[in-house]
């Protein structure tokens, strides 16, 4: 057996052992955490050749940074389509972390479902850039009709 296992489509938990047709609780999908490395310093909508799937509805996002110097450099994170869907204007050389509905540097996507396959874009959202890179952890669900045994 392989240390990996890649297929399509998500992992939700049963709810319970009984059969299929028993009511009780209803099957519910389970967190992913997609890591994406963007470069501050880059144009603003560099791709990075990670993708969300349709569906998708971001929960968290943590930023750990090692992106340093520059002048009150910031950073945009989005998808396709939007440079900064998923942050807006984060200070490149901190750290950060929030939660659907928080933090300053939110964007638009956040809490809300993909219709689409995208990919993560990243790049410069102003000020002068330093040198380094960030890793954006996106944590996230995806929309699920909680039908059992399909």
């Amino acid at each position: 057996m392989g240390k990996r296992s890649t297929f399509t489509g998500y992992l939700r938990a049963r709810g319970n052992s009984a059969n299929t047709g028993r009511t009780g609780p209803t099957p519910a999908p389970l967190l992913a955490t997609l890591a994406v490395t963007v470069d501050p310093a880059a144009t603003v909508g560099t791709a990075t050749g990670k993708y969300l799937p349709s569906g998708a509805i971001i929960m968290r996002v943590t930023v750990v940074s090692a992106h340093t110097g520059g002048t009150a450099p910031l950073t945009d994170v989005g998808l396709t389509g939007n440079n900064d869907s998923i942050i807006d204007g984060a200070v490149a050389t901190s750290n950060l972390e929030f939660d659907v509905g928080t933090g300053a540097t939110t964007g638009v996507q956040v809490g809300v479902a993909t219709t689409a396959d995208l990919e993560v874009v990243g790049g410069t959202g102003g000020g002068t850039p330093g040198t380094g890179t960030a890793v954006v952890y996106i944590t996230y669900t995806v929309v699920d009709d909680g039908a059992l045994a399909d």
